[in-house]
């Protein structure tokens, strides 16, 4: 995986490459390859392999309802764990919590295996890993420096990357 140190390194070094100068700040870089993660995982949605995680939860029944939690970005499939493993149960929506967090309802309450798409969490730290994987790291550079392009003025540069 990708560290957040290695893509702002490669931001520079590919936006200077163009013969453009760079003196963009730390916390600007991060803001531009963050933003250009969450842009690349929107356009690729649920194909979005890497995203895709499956975990046992323990879910009551109806007519309690049940908060995912804040990493869950969209539920796929809820499996049951103990009277038929790998059978899917059915489960209904009712609604998103103020931080986006899903509410769902299901009819019988145990241990599932529910399988979702992870929702996109910022990189902070220069050793944060990237969940894109290695061979789609170019994309996030491009993006990132079309975004570098864009705030500094460089409007040249910006419509070669767009």
């Amino acid at each position: 995986m990708v560290t957040l140190l290695q893509l702002r390194t490669r931001v520079k070094q590919r936006y200077e490459r163009s013969g453009s100068s760079n003196d963009a700040s730390t916390a600007l870089l991060d803001m531009f390859v963050n933003d250009a993660l969450r842009e690349a995982n929107n356009l690729v949605g649920d194909d979005a392999y890497y995203l895709r995680s499956s975990e046992v939860m323990t879910i009551a029944a109806f007519p309690a309802t049940n908060t995912m939690p804040e990493y869950v970005r969209r539920i796929y499939r809820i499996e049951d764990e103990v009277f038929a493993p790998g059978t899917p149960i059915g489960w209904d929506f009712v609604r998103h919590e103020g931080d986006g967090r899903a509410i769902i309802v299901v009819q019988r309450g145990g241990s599932f295996t529910v399988q979702y798409l992870r929702r996109q969490i910022a990189l902070v730290n220069d050793g944060d890993d990237s969940p894109v994987p290695d061979e789609h790291i170019e994309a996030i550079v491009a993006m990132a420096c079309r975004r570098l392009a864009h705030a500094i003025g460089n409007d040249t540069f910006a419509r070669v990357m767009d």
